[in-house]
């Protein structure tokens, strides 16, 4: 089982003690086999951080030795500039302007990626269910080991190509099962992706999205001790999991999401929580597709429909975008307290700046500000994060804020080229 819980912790200042002060506090909300794999702070000042924590059952799942805290903080000991890299972030199920609906911000993702080296982002950022226009300076990583890279516990290795094993949750209907074999087997001959086998499982993998009280989708998971003894059987034999299910949405729900764009996408917070359990579990690219529920909300026509939304209205299985992102997603590989990794992975220490909405605060922003990491916040009042970051960090954070990602692909052209954007005068000490 993931659970979700929201609870208040007191606020400190963000800089590289702020791990071991979360770490503490942290604990006494936890249950003796409950493993934290989401946090997040959704409302802060200078007294609380109000949190969402999405929590793993250990036991439940048969796992008997606890995997790393998501706490562990390694800082990096120097920087490369061999390259530019650059990381683009938009968490999913805040309900942000541009990456809150269904890879609407996969243009945003290009153009940065025409300003950078290599640009490190995640399913959120590009999955329109069969549409993904990956650039090739692009990885694709999945939201946890994005945070643990930040974090610098472990080192991202380019690949050629990744096996990816597909698992297929059932299905009452036939035809959405049959759908994804069928987009598993066309991605094979059309696209050349290597998908070396359609798992289907036996017992369903229970996703069921809700809203916390500040609005933001999250969700429950059961059914997650079957996938996980699932894929132990075929470790070794596949490089990347791609998942397709079902997320239980009640059908006025979905109708709502596809007519009212106010409305948080109910899908993605719920899909975060797996994947962010199965690549911190398994040490392996994951990302996961939803299936229809049933054939009533696959029926309901939604008409024209606005463009950020469109992609979900031509497909049925909406998997293309994970194969395709899997296909070549970083091999993981673990980094030593002192920084080492292999010489041929992207650590901490190649990072060069964050892109993030204005208003998130977790753990990948403090270990940007914690590792000295430029912040580039987009602006972005339509999201549900409500934190004031200038208000946390110790002065002289590297922090800019823009309006667009026009203007973040500037900024970042500025810290690439090295020219300074400050134009206030300098200060006299």
């Amino acid at each position: 089982m993931i659970t979700e819980q929201e609870i208040s912790l007191p606020a400190a200042p963000i800089d590289s003690k702020i791990f071991s002060h979360l770490e503490h506090n942290l604990q006494r909300y936890l249950p003796n086999d409950g493993w934290p794999v989401r946090f997040v702070v959704t409302r802060s000042d200078n007294t609380n951080f109000d949190c969402e924590v999405g929590t793993v059952s250990l036991s439940q799942i048969g796992v008997s030795r606890r995997p790393a805290s998501i706490l562990e903080f390694n800082a990096r000991q120097a920087r490369r500039e061999d390259k530019f890299v650059t990381l683009l972030l938009i968490p999913t199920g805040i309900g942000a302007e541009v990456g809150g609906h269904s890879g609407d911000a996969g243009p945003a993702a290009q153009l940065l990626a025409a300003a950078t080296d290599v640009l490190i982002t995640h399913p959120n950022v590009l999955n329109a269910a069969d549409i993904n226009e990956m650039t090739p300076n692009m990885l694709y990583v999945e939201g946890s080991i994005i945070t643990r890279l930040l974090m610098g516990t472990i080192g991202l290795v380019p690949v050629r190509a990744n096996r990816i094993l597909a698992v297929i949750g059932p299905h009452e209907e036939k035809l959405f099962v049959e759908s994804a074999i069928n987009l598993c087997n066309a991605a094979r001959a059309s696209a050349g992706i290597e998908v070396v086998k359609a798992l289907l499982l036996e017992e369903p993998i229970e996703m069921i999205s809700s809203y916390s009280a500040g609005g933001r989708a999250v969700g429950t998971v059961t059914g997650l001790r079957g996938l996980c003894e699932a894929i132990e059987k075929h470790l070794g034999e596949f490089d990347a999991l791609g998942i397709s299910s079902k997320v239980d949405v009640s059908k006025e729900l979905h109708n709502r999401y596809f007519h009212e764009l106010s409305v948080v996408n109910p899908y993605g917070g719920v899909e975060a929580m797996l994947t962010h359990a199965i690549s911190s579990l398994y040490q392996i690219p994951s990302a996961h597709a939803p299936m229809y529920e049933n054939w009533d909300t696959w029926n309901e026509s939604a008409g024209i429909m606005d463009p950020r939304i469109a992609a979900e209205g031509i497909s049925v299985p909406f998997f293309f975008s994970v194969l395709k992102g899997l296909q070549r997603s970083p091999r993981i590989v673990s980094v030593e307290a002192d920084g080492h990794a292999r010489t041929d992975a992207l650590t901490a220490a190649d990072i060069d700046c964050l892109v993030i909405p204005e208003g998130c605060l977790g753990l990948p922003v403090m270990a940007a500000v914690a590792q000295a990491i430029p912040i580039i916040f987009v602006r972005d009042g339509s999201n549900l994060a409500r934190n004031r970051l200038e208000n946390l960090v110790a002065n002289g954070a590297n922090i800019r804020f823009v309006d667009n990602y026009l203007e973040a692909t500037g900024a970042v052209c500025a810290l690439r080229s090295g020219v300074s954007l400050d134009r206030r005068p300098i200060p006299l000490v």
